[in-house]
């Protein structure tokens, strides 16, 4: 895993957010696809009460450790010292995936 600083476009959804990705040295990835290392978004109505949540918890800035896996970027969020994606699956708003 690797760890670097990222800037919010937006939420997709309960799982998955637009990102800049500042790789150092003036590196930047824009409009990149994350998404939430280990969550599952429902769809319908549960999935925008899940969307507008991780609107409230994202700063516009934050750290992110990404790996990546079938060409898909796998994020876990920092904030403030708190996993963003521990408090989605905490909140029961999205899935475990894989269960």
């Amino acid at each position: 895993m690797f760890i670097y600083k990222a800037y919010l476009i937006r939420v997709i959804n309960g799982a998955s957010i637009k990102a800049t990705i500042d790789l150092g040295f003036g590196v930047m990835l824009s409009n990149m696809t994350v998404h939430l290392m280990g969550l599952k978004s429902p769809g319908g109505i549960e999935g925008e009460k899940s969307k507008e949540y991780l609107k409230t918890l994202l700063p516009t800035t934050f750290t992110i450790k990404t790996k990546l896996d079938e060409n898909l970027i796998l994020g876990e969020i920092q904030s403030q010292g708190e996993s963003i994606n521990d408090k989605m699956l905490n909140s029961g708003l999205v899935d475990k995936f894989g269960e």
